[in-house]
């Protein structure tokens, strides 16, 4: 069912055995042991999951593909629960080009930049409407937004539409979620990276809102480029701390975190383990609440770099 799959993740990882119902790997999130031949990382060849026997890492197919960047693998869809879309991997989903009227949003938001739909996991209204009619919130009389952006979360749980429309907001507010299968996601910036060049810096960029992340990233030259990126979609950032570090094979990061105004630092520090507090900055926008509007003048209020 998954050879393309297999073949593919065979260059990348060390290889050992196969069992009934799986194939057996050395582990790219913990290494295994440096000193056995031993595999722990157990892929399922009956359905798109794995899971390391030793650190506990597991997840979906998607997870791999992302980490390695194997754009080119086209998974068959699984079915869970009656929604066709649960569960769905990237690449199964159609990414598009920005329509005249989601590139005059953006630009309002962000300025004049030039935004990579597949970099941002951005998905089309066509592709919108149908996981809206696949999913729990339809119903025949429910009205199906027709303005919005559409950001895919990092394990392809949820998608996040902010609306942007009038006619859309007298049914709907700002933003709305879909959640395709169960459980908490949390939006990764796909930037690619060369994870030689990335462990020299080491550097997880975390914001609550995704435009915080888009602005920073195509707007802000504070961070670098090939540094982690994501949104942890409301104001609790552990989990996209943890989510983060398991992406970059890294539980010893140094942490950005882009504050809203509204809240102190204790109220973001006290999210991450205390461990990390020495190792985490945090800036905010002195011009406004935060960072997802064009204009930023960003400020360190916590860290060490303040404390010069």
């Amino acid at each position: 069912m998954f050879e393309d799959f297999f073949r593919e993740l065979g260059k990348h990882l060390k290889y050992i055995t196969t069992t009934s119902g799986h194939k057996i790997y050395r582990c790219p999130f913990c290494g295994d042991s440096s000193n056995t031949n031993k595999g722990h990382l157990y892929v399922a060849t009956d359905k798109p999951v794995f899971r390391c026997a030793k650190c506990g890492e597991s997840g979906h197919f998607s997870k791999l593909i992302n980490l390695f960047n194997l754009d080119n693998i086209v998974l068959p869809k699984t079915k869970i629960s009656g929604n066709k879309y649960s569960n769905t991997p990237v690449s199964n989903i159609i990414k598009y080009t920005l329509d005249e009227d989601t590139e005059n949003y953006l630009e309002s938001r962000l300025g004049k930049v030039t935004i990579d739909p597949d970099e941002a996991n951005i998905i089309n209204n066509d592709e919108l409407n149908n996981i809206w009619t696949g999913s729990s919130k339809y119903t025949s009389d429910r009205v199906i937004p027709k303005h919005s952006v559409n950001f895919l979360t990092y394990f392809k749980k949820k998608v996040v539409v902010r609306l942007y429309n009038e006619d859309d907001l007298k049914y709907f507010g700002r933003y709305d979620t879909i959640q395709l299968s169960e459980g908490s996601d949390v939006y990764i910036l796909n930037n690619k990276r060369i994870f030689s060049e990335y462990f020299k810096h080491r550097t997880i960029v975390i914001a609550e809102g995704i435009f915080d992340i888009l602005n920073t990233y195509y707007n802000l030259n504070m961070f670098p480029k090939d540094a982690i990126y994501t949104a942890a979609l409301n104001a609790h950032i552990g989990k996209a701390y943890e989510i983060a570090s398991s992406v970059a094979i890294s539980f010893n990061p140094n942490i950005i975190v882009l504050a809203d105004n509204d809240k102190k630092d204790i109220d973001y520090l006290k999210c991450l383990p205390k461990s990390l507090w020495n190792s985490t900055v945090i800036y905010r926008n002195t011009l406004g609440k935060d960072f997802g509007e064009k204009e930023v003048k960003g400020e360190i209020s916590y860290g060490r770099a303040n404390q010069r």
